[in-house]
């Protein structure tokens, strides 16, 4: 049986806003999901008074804003921060809150490229596909990433996989070319083949295809991948159980990841 939570303090009439705006919080314990739901995402930007005077004068919890205002007047971490929002209302319990604030913890001992990188992945994960695009592309154009050429052909393939959850297979094709550019990597080239594949008429595809003699291996196994992915979306498709968005991008999963 779950564990039942006493909610603790009011709700907000007026709520709080984090992540840019993402996110509305109403209560304390929207307050502790957040920070447990979105530990990738959390930067210093959290730090803020802000948080001490929503939880003082929309919900009541005096005690715990004077807390945070003695904390952020310390220059406290972020993790410390976190923690003491958590353990105040005793959310999650005891085990998994130490996870959570040893997650948070990590990401601060993170160089800024890798903390940024953290951060997009996560925007990826939660489907936020352009904040996602915008991440690795503000990365790409960072003086240290350049000088790293496996770490510019890994975040070109992360690009060339948001732009195909987009459908914008024209800019994933040569996001996955040009990762190959910098680190030729076999796994990479088939997912530029299976784009391409998306953006040509079949005996256009063909005619390229035959060209590419040096790929023609990667070509076969590119094929056998669409046409494997194409007869699962096709039974999903018939079972009724998915809208053309959810087919279309579980095919892209299928055949690009």
């Amino acid at each position: 049986m779950s564990k039942l939570y006493t909610c603790i303090g009011e709700k907000a009439k007026n709520p709080y806003s984090i992540l840019a705006g993402k996110v509305k919080i109403y209560t304390l314990e929207e307050l502790c999901y957040c920070i447990c739901d979105f530990t990738d995402l959390l930067d210093e930007q959290f730090l803020d008074a802000g948080i001490a005077d929503f939880a003082e004068n929309e919900l009541g919890l005096t005690k715990l804003a004077d807390a945070l205002r003695e904390m952020l007047h310390s220059r406290c971490l972020l993790h410390e921060f976190c923690d003491r929002i958590l353990s105040y209302a005793e959310y999650p319990d005891q085990g998994i809150r130490k996870k959570i604030i040893d997650q948070i913890r990590e990401c601060e001992s993170l160089s800024v490229v890798e903390r940024l990188i953290r951060q997009a992945d996560a925007y990826h994960k939660e489907k936020e596909y352009y904040k996602a695009q915008k991440a690795y592309r503000n990365l790409l154009m960072m003086e240290e990433v350049g000088q790293d050429v496996k770490l510019t052909a890994h975040l070109y393939d992360k690009l060339g996989c948001v732009a195909a959850k987009m459908f914008h297979y024209e800019t994933a094709a040569y996001c996955f070319e040009k990762s190959c550019r910098f680190s030729e990597n076999e796994k990479v080239r088939k997912k530029y083949i299976l784009c391409r594949r998306f953006t040509m008429p079949r005996a256009t595809y063909m005619e390229w295809i035959s060209q590419e003699e040096d790929v023609a291996q990667l070509f076969v196994e590119a094929e056998q991948a669409y046409e494997e992915a194409d007869e699962q979306v096709r039974m999903q498709w018939d079972k009724n159980t998915a809208d053309m968005e959810d087919i279309q991008e579980e095919f892209c999963r299928m055949v690009l990841e």
